[in-house]
């Protein structure tokens, strides 16, 4: 999928989710640091916050941390800010 150190943290499973979020359009920006990951349809009913606090993404999903909601928003992040120019943001 992706050679990132970030993203090789996560399973195969979380990858595949996240990049089907991502493909679907699922990810939107709502201010600075928050998004929201809407449902994909047959899978789940809930649209979920990942908020960025004090440099970490955090998720409103039952995992909270390490989930594909916020693997969808750091590859969502990381296209969008190449073809903006902004800022590169780092996940610990």
């Amino acid at each position: 999928m992706n050679s990132n150190p970030y993203i090789e943290t996560f399973g195969h499973a979380a990858q595949y989710k996240a990049q089907k979020l991502l493909r679907l359009g699922k990810i939107y920006k709502v201010t600075e640091g928050e998004y929201a990951v809407q449902p994909v349809l047959g899978y789940n009913k809930t649209t979920y916050a990942v908020k960025e606090i004090m440099g970490k993404l955090t998720c409103t999903c039952q995992k909270h941390h390490h989930c594909s909601h916020i693997l969808a928003v750091f590859l969502f992040r990381e296209q969008t800010e190449s073809i903006t120019g902004d800022r590169q943001l780092l996940f610990v």
